[in-house]
């Protein structure tokens, strides 16, 4: 409902899009890879003039869910295990061999993290254990929760966090 009105006229758009940019849930490869893209087009519309909002839609991201949803936990990441055993046959590549084919989701995630300076809370479910250094590395300085949900590990390195001066919560699985 609330995308239908943010069509009606620039008035309400420029209402009701801080308020949909504000808590955002990426489920899936593609909502993550969809979404970098419209933050990286914002970035270039807002800069004309008689845009109706102000701000980039980045600026408005407060909360970051990426991971999937109960339904589909364990089904939507390629989990480290899963890219090691594919990389043994040689098939699709993984960790140690030739990229699997398609875009890196993790350097567009990275992106999209590098982009919401504004970004208060942010849950990482389900995703490969070996890119976490990189994605705490891109992290706002202005994030007050993160709550990691890694898809397997034996044990989990919490890289340097220094630089997340705001910081105060943190929650493992």
């Amino acid at each position: 409902m609330a995308t239908v009105l943010a069509v009606t006229c620039k008035t309400v758009y420029a209402w009701v899009i801080p308020v949909l940019y504000s808590t955002v849930v990426l489920t899936t490869e593609s909502q993550i890879i969809t979404f970098e893209d419209t933050l990286r087009a914002s970035s270039k519309i807002v800069h004309h003039s008689g845009h109706p909002t102000e701000h980039p839609l980045d600026s408005y991201i407060r909360c970051l869910w990426v991971g999937p949803n109960r339904c589909r936990l364990g089904r939507t990441w390629r989990n480290l295990k899963d890219m090691e055993s594919s990389d043994s046959d040689g098939a699709t590549g993984g960790a140690s061999g030739a990229q699997a084919p398609g875009p890196d989701v993790w350097a567009y995630f990275e992106d999209t993290l590098t982009s919401c300076a504004t970004l208060r809370a942010l849950s990482i479910v389900d995703y490969p254990d070996v890119i976490l250094p990189s994605i705490i590395r891109h992290c706002p300085t202005s994030l007050e929760s993160i709550s990691i949900y890694p898809s397997y590990t034996l044990h989990l390195d919490l890289p340097d966090i220094s630089h997340l001066t705001s910081l105060h919560d943190i929650t493992f699985s």
